[in-house]
């Protein structure tokens, strides 16, 4: 009777007891005050470049890894974490960093993924931003409170 229990309780455990998904996303703005902004190109509306936080890694180097791998931006100083969001959508947590000490050794050329990517004027981005990048531009460029939603 106690084994029942148990194993059954083990077995509902693992079926409603997920592992959190981390993801780090940047706010990079250079020297004069543009934000780099992703489209992609099978999802609408320009995005915060980031990716997954994979085993083994802190947020910050996965951060630079995204960055460096994918966008071609290579920190120069540790980025600043403006906040830490919950995407009710993906059920992820997300690591929101500040940019401004990088470098770009060339500029970043779109890829089959990506529809366009790069530094534009926040008034002036390719595409209507997703409602969490509008958000964290509002926060970080004009003082807007910060949410905990993504």
């Amino acid at each position: 009777m106690m084994m029942h229990w148990f194993t059954r309780r083990r077995r509902e455990s693992r079926e409603t007891h997920r592992s959190a998904r981390l993801g780090v996303r940047a706010l990079v703005l250079d020297r004069q005050g543009r934000v780099f902004v992703v489209r992609h190109s099978r999802v609408p509306g320009c995005h915060l470049p980031g990716g997954a936080v994979e085993p083994g890694e802190s947020a910050p180097m996965a951060l630079a890894r995204e960055l460096e791998q994918r966008r071609r931006i290579l920190l120069s100083s540790a980025p600043h974490l403006h906040g830490l969001f919950f995407d009710e959508r993906t059920r992820e947590h997300l690591a929101c960093y500040v940019v401004r000490d990088f470098r770009q050794a060339q500029p970043y050329e779109a890829d089959w993924a990506t529809a366009k990517a790069g530094f534009f004027a926040a008034d002036e981005l390719p595409a209507a931003p997703s409602r969490a990048t509008r958000a964290r531009l509002d926060e970080v460029l004009h003082g807007a409170s910060i949410s905990m939603s993504w």
